[in-house]
């Protein structure tokens, strides 16, 4: 891998705030992913849906960023109160 297109690839989905792997790590496998923000700001959470390319294309799979978005607020206000409450 080229540390330079990793990087620009880094950079391109924090400007999406969205990942999008189209048989990147499996062939046949669609991935995209939001990450779920934490109150100390490093976090290594993530939401996910993934599926056979033969169901879902990139373009389908971008249709859930909405829902995938709405799923990692959650989650991160969950963090949140659990992290305050302990």
């Amino acid at each position: 891998t080229d540390l330079d297109a990793l990087e620009a690839e880094i950079q391109q989905v924090r400007k999406d705030g969205y990942a999008l792997d189209d048989e990147e790590f499996l062939p046949g496998l669609l991935c995209i992913a939001v990450r779920v923000e934490r109150a100390g700001g490093s976090s290594n959470l993530c939401v996910a849906i993934q599926a056979p390319i033969m169901r879902l294309s990139a373009d389908k799979a971008r249709l859930w960023l909405p829902a995938l978005q709405r799923a990692a607020t959650e989650l991160s206000q969950i963090d949140a109160e659990t992290t305050r409450s302990s």
